[in-house]
């Protein structure tokens, strides 16, 4: 899990280094895999994918010791959202499903208004 938290600080900090304009505070870190950016696949596969699969394999080896009791549960369901985010995020990245007749970043900026939305409601990951 070390190693997932590691990846999980440094993919955002390197990613956001090489993409011009890009700030931790006011950008979504899925934004740095977008469709039609300069290193939006090296972050997707190489960062998030990642990210995601480990996680998920840490929940895997990890289930055997979870408390059957619902609090021990409920958090081990919410972290392997985090994992399936990440894994989203590597396969479906902003951009992905808009018409290429947009502006692909433009339509990225769009969708934050829903994402933001969603996001909010499902507390359990941050981007």
């Amino acid at each position: 899990m070390t190693a997932v938290a590691a990846l999980a600080c440094a993919v955002p900090l390197i990613g956001g280094a090489l993409v011009s304009g890009h700030s931790h505070v006011r950008d979504f870190i899925s934004e740095l895999g977008a469709v039609g950016t300069q290193w939006g696949a090296v972050v997707s596969f190489g960062g998030f994918l990642p990210i995601g699969l480990l996680t998920l394999a840490f929940l895997i080896v990890a289930a055997p010791l979870v408390d059957p009791r619902a609090g021990a549960k409920v958090g081990y369901y919410l972290l392997s959202c985090v994992g399936f985010a990440y894994l989203g995020a590597a396969f479906a990245p902003c951009g992905f499903l808009w018409l290429t007749s947009f502006d692909r970043l433009a339509a990225c900026t769009a969708r934050k208004r829903i994402e933001r939305s969603l996001y909010l409601a499902a507390v359990m990951e941050y981007h």
